[in-house]
């Protein structure tokens, strides 16, 4: 037997005979239990191993008497010691009585602490209950002195200062005599409060207040201590509360029964299945609450209930977790893996074939389908023609794969419903939440019920989850009610013949309603020896149920816990958790054998399982049905609270080595799909201090994430391989980390995120300029032009693509080269440059034909039809846009098809064809599409229509900087209107006008002033506005803002937006008794359409004259400042 082994055997015999005494402190007193505990305490210090240090919670106690030297100052020092251990024996006590340890004495001050080395869930409790017996008993000691050695005034003025804090310290031997103590930041404050406190008085932190305020009373106090700038507020104890004073701490997470208290919300998930079945349509149903309400368990008998169900059919279930919030689509690999036996360790080729072959059986032969949902999910299908296509645009790769979803989903709900469980979605990827959204729009239609649970922090990443989709319920979780709480206390100690009135009641006030809580707190109630499961019946030892304290928090509950496991057990859970809250036997095996010998490895792995089983036997942990490798068994931590409680446990200079064992074990079992776990793999070697390893698999897991189209993410994992890159001292180095900002950039672009794009681009352009790249430093200047395109600033985005265009010449790259052409015209031809922007396009289009570059051909196609279209000329127009369109179907370019028929689609919009533009609009996917659909309706007076498609449009570009915002305002301005909702109307059109203005677009600037003149002349009020960044507000009736509208849209043009102002001028004149002034206009619009040939509009104007009454607009009403 080893050293370490005798150790652990001494300590558990000294612990057992603590234990022992307790239970007989009624029968033997305090005083003689309190004196041989003291020893016991002692002996359990000394049989702590020196290297067994620990991280642990503990609430800490500083002591201190007042000018004790002072008034001791004339007695002898014999006299001065003897003193000194008489009133150390007697309050030494208190502490010991309230099980705490004696830390150190100095002289006259004391430092003990509660919870180490072993915690009780009520340790800040006990604390302060000791700090004020140690109080009571020196005003005690006083009062009985009769020394002679004393002096009268010695007495009376001996009085002592108490601090107490609460927090993380490091607990082990120091120096070389391997003394035992407790060490940090917990430990330096709780001795500034002692200093602070008042003579006499108990002065506790805030954070020890936070655990203990159900149970005293106390003042805050505020105090400023060394080494911290700001006041620190601390609460002076005035005294114990009153039994019926008294409020319950918080419970903690816990055991597995039966549901209790959920039989509506359980009722509530059969009768919308039964929905499902009868209606045959879909269900989206969110089971809301926080952690260990009782969501899973619902889930769980909701489940079963299902299995007995006939007509139940495909039921596919997953989990999301802390550690796989960065994991792209992890729910859908999860759901679809499971049912093709596809494991994280299956081997590519075989995972691909089984795929095929899967969705094949369900689905027919079309290999599309695999294909693109196997990309999406990380399965590789890179060398498939159809993939290849596309690779470069992971945006039309997504889109495809969530079309084949709705199929796949389509297809197994053709027979019988299906059912999908999702766990936990709050800790879900994004692209995983898209997807649940999407099928409950595109399979409305079919008999899919999808039950998702989460925590109410879901909505603080979707705020309007489930709100767009008419099929979406929330089915939310409460507290069990107190008679709930005490059914479930009933059964979990139903073989308990007679549970005690006053435990149920400490349970239940302890738990809050949360029936996790109550489970786990009847756990430490059982480790505690309060409840003794016997074979056949239990038993509660009701004389030692005084001794048990409500726990304050989660944390200490838990805690408590695994410092009660063996020593083994512990470290065994300690290295778990570093894993994560999902764990492999395989895994802590290879943990295990840091530093050891051959014949110690096969020790590890002949009994590792034993202690795996007695921590499931224990329910710290859970085995799961399915393991993500193959050869490896999977558990799971109960809860992620009781995960991050053992991970905080385990010492800093553990985890370094641990963290980078996981991370070696995840880069062998992964194989060559070792890039689905890139993320973790990161995450892993930067805790391991590994910041090149780090940096290499963020960057890894941030390109998956942009090849899936999934930017959040992206964006979060090109941070962190920035965050541990290293200064660029090799070339190579440099180049990595020009190109994490590029795509860092590139990723932010797609956001809308314009600022923090352009200084991620300026510091890519920096390093390249420092490495001599001058390539990497056009693709920078290009990026650039394209933010300050879209911000409007088209100055500024001429000269980023003329440098971007001078250093593509200094390389000679065509497609460079045409890139910042490309990005010029944009802005060209947003300033009313046409002559330039088409010389230009005109000129790309010739090089890019030289140089063979079909999609640039097709891009330059494209925008020189919108060019055109700003010249009103078309039929040209139309000819450049399906050249385009035929190029980019060629290539099966599906996204940038999307966006030309969308251009095509306002091309025949500002024909004023709007059912054909409705038509062509509804073929396009994009957000500019619900644009032009809106605009559209709109045209043809469906505002209701219009109204929703603008407002998915505005939604759309929620918390994002887009260029385009004014034209949706203006367009849902005047729908608002239409629908006679004038304040809101007018909100949105003041919202356009300062959009306009801000980003320099004159062609919806116009529009906006179009749209206050028709609200103006609606409402007969006037507003005050300026007309201009830099100009004074003045007063504005409808005529002078329709003004304002022709000389904006004439500074560029824009003839056809001329004409509909002045019909909308017009008609605002005749209902205004203007008739001479009413024909002048409504004359020169429809000259206008004539000579344009806009035939629809020409109509139009026909209908409106016909249809117009004298309602609309009324006389000026008193001045209005907006």
């Amino acid at each position: 037997m080893t050293a370490n082994s005798v150790s652990a055997t001494n300590r558990a015999k000294i612990e057992q005979a603590i234990s022992a005494l307790e239970n007989q402190r009624a029968l033997l007193g305090d005083e003689v239990v309190d004196t041989a505990i003291s020893s016991l305490r002692q002996e359990l210090q000394d049989a702590l191993p020196a290297a067994s240090s620990q991280r642990k919670q503990v609430s800490v106690l500083f002591a201190d008497l007042v000018e004790f030297t002072a008034l001791t100052a004339a007695m002898d020092v014999e006299e001065v010691l003897e003193l000194v251990n008489a009133l150390w024996e007697r309050l030494d006590q208190a502490i010991l009585r309230h099980g705490g340890t004696i830390d150190k004495h100095v002289g006259d001050s004391v430092m003990a602490l509660f919870g180490a080395p072993v915690a009780q869930e009520d340790d800040p409790e006990r604390a302060v209950l000791a700090g004020l017996a140690m109080q009571a008993a020196l005003r005690d000691w006083v009062n009985s002195q009769a020394s002679p050695a004393l002096s009268n005034e010695f007495s009376p003025n001996l009085q002592m200062r108490i601090g107490i804090n609460t927090g993380l310290v490091l607990f082990g031997a120091v120096g070389s005599t391997g003394e035992i103590t407790a060490m940090g930041d917990t430990v330096n404050i709780a001795s500034r409060l002692e200093s602070a406190a008042p003579a006499g008085g108990v002065l506790i932190a805030e954070e020890t207040w936070r655990q203990v305020a159900g149970r005293f009373d106390a003042a805050p106090l505020s105090i400023r201590v060394k080494g911290r700038e700001d006041a620190l507020t601390a609460f002076v104890v005035k005294g114990e509360k009153s039994a019926a004073l008294r409020t319950s701490g918080r419970g903690v997470a816990g055991i597995e029964t039966r549901t209790v208290g959920r039989e509506v919300e359980s009722e509530r998930l059969r009768s919308l299945f039964a929905q499902v079945v009868e209606e045959r349509q879909a269900k989206v149903v969110t089971v809301l609450g926080e952690a260990g309400i009782g969501k899973s368990r619902l889930l769980q008998e909701f489940s079963t209930w299902l299995s007995e169900q006939p007509q139940a059919g495909f039921i596919l279930s997953a989990r999301a977790s802390a550690e796989t919030e960065r994991q792209p689509y992890l729910l859908v690999r999860e759901c679809i893996a499971s049912k093709l036996q596809i494991t994280n360790s299956t081997p590519a080729p075989l995972a691909r074939e089984r795929l095929i072959t899967g969705l094949a059986d369900i689905e027919g032969d079309d290999p599309g389908m695999a294909e693109f949902i196997g990309q999406l999910i990380g399965l590789d299908f890179s060398g498939s023609p159809r993939i290849q296509n596309v690779l470069g645009d992971a945006q039309q790769i997504r889109s495809r794969s969530f079309q084949y979803l709705a199929r796949f989903f389509s297809a197994i709900c053709r027979e019988q419903p299906a059912i999908v469980l999702l766990d936990d979605i709050h800790w879900a990827d994004s692209g995983s939440l898209d997807v649940i959204e999407y099928l409950g729009r595109e399979c409305s239609h079919v008999p899919l019920l999808i039950v998702c649970l989460a925590r109410p922090s879901l909505l603080e990443r979707r705020s309007n989850w489930g709100s767009d989709l008419s099929v979406s319920t929330v089915v939310p979780l409460q507290p069990l009610s107190p008679e709930q709480s005490r059914l479930l206390v009933g059964e979990i100690l139903r073989h308990v013949q007679e549970i005690p009135a006053n435990l149920v009641r400490t349970i239940t006030e302890a738990a809050g309603g949360n029936a996790f809580h109550i489970e786990e707190l009847v756990k430490v109630l059982i480790e505690d020896g309060v409840i003794v499961p016997d074979a056949g019946a239990w038993r509660v030892q009701a004389e030692r149920l005084g001794e048990v304290r409500v726990p304050p928090t989660l944390t200490a509950v838990l805690q408590a816990r695994i410092d009660r496991l063996p020593p083994r057990e512990r470290e065994l859970l300690q290295r778990a958790a570093v894993v994560g809250k999902v764990f492999w036997n395989n895994v802590l095996q290879y943990i295990g054998t840091l530093g050891q010998t051959e014949r110690d490895v096969d020790s590890v792995r002949q009994d590792e399982a034993a202690l795996l089983a007695e921590l499931v036997r224990r329910e710290f942990i859970q085995p799961s049905r399915e393991s993500a490798f193959e050869g490896a068994v999977e558990y799971q931590f109960r809860h992620a609270i009781l995960h991050e409680v053992a991970y905080e446990s385990v010492l800093l200079r553990r985890r370094r080595p641990y963290h980078q064992r996981v991370a070696e074990w995840l880069l062998q079992v992964g194989q060559d799909r070792v890039a689905e776990s890139a993320g973790l793999i990161g995450e892993h070697f930067a805790r391991a201090g590994h910041t090149a390893d780090a940096t290499h698999w963020f960057a890894k897991a941030g390109h998956r994430a942009r090849e899936t189209y999934l930017p959040e993410v992206a964006i979060d994992y090109y941070v962190k391989a920035l965050g541990n890159q290293r200064e660029s001292e090799t070339p190579e180095l440099a180049a990595q980390h020009r190109s994490l900002y590029y795509y860092l950039g590139e990723m932010l672009f797609w956001q809308a995120r314009y600022d923090e794009a352009v200084t991620a681009f300026q510091a890519a352009d920096k390093l390249a300029e420092q490495s001599g790249d001058v390539y990497a430093r056009s693709q920078a200047w290009n990026q650039l032009s394209r933010i300050r395109g879209r911000q409007g600033n088209h100055r500024q985005a001429i000269e980023c693509a003329e440098q971007a265009a001078a250093f593509a010449e200094m390389v000679a790259s065509d497609q460079a080269l045409i890139q910042a052409f490309l990005s010029k015209i944009r802005s060209l031809m947003r300033t009313g440059k046409t002559d330039e922007a088409l010389a230009l396009g005109q000129h790309s289009l010739q090089r890019s034909v030289a140089a063979g570059l079909v999609t640039e051909i097709a891009e330059v196609n494209n925008l020189l039809g919108l060019v055109y279209d700003v010249r009103c000329d078309y039929s040209q127009s139309i000819q450049y846009k399906e050249q385009a369109l035929e190029l980019f179907h060629k290539l099966g370019d599906r996204r940038h098809s999307g966006w030309v028929l969308h251009n095509l689609g306002l091309t025949v919009l500002l024909q004023g064809n709007y059912p054909a533009a409705i038509r062509m609009c509804r073929d396009a996917l994009q957000m500019a599409v619900l644009v032009n659909m809106g605009v559209a309706y709109l045209g043809t007076r469906e505002f209701a229509e219009a109204a929703t498609a603008l407002s998915r449009a505005l939604e759309m570009t929620q918390g994002h900087d887009f260029y385009g915002l004014s034209l949706i305002y203006a367009s849902m301005a005047e729908t608002l209107l239409g629908l006679g909702r004038t304040e809101e109307a007018y909100r949105s059109a003041i919202q356009s006008l300062e959009l306009a203005e801000r980003d320099d677009a004159q062609e919806f600037l116009g529009y906006a002033w179009r749209v206050i003149g028709q609200i103006v002349g609606r409402t007969g009020l006037l507003v005050r506005l300026g007309a201009g960044k830099d100009q004074m507000s003045k007063e504005w009736n409808a005529r002078a803002c329709f003004e304002r509208s022709l000389e904006v849209l004439g500074g560029i043009g824009a003839e056809p937006e001329q004409a509909r102002t002045l019909r909308e001028w017009a008609l605002y004149e005749r209902e205004s008794g203007n008739e001479a002034m009413f024909r002048n206009c409504w004359d020169k619009a429809r000259v206008t359409f004539e000579r344009l040939r806009l035939e629809p509009e020409i109509r139009r104007m026909d209908a409106l004259l016909a249809a117009h009454t004298n309602t609309n607009y009324k006389q000026a009403a008193p001045v209005q400042t907006a």
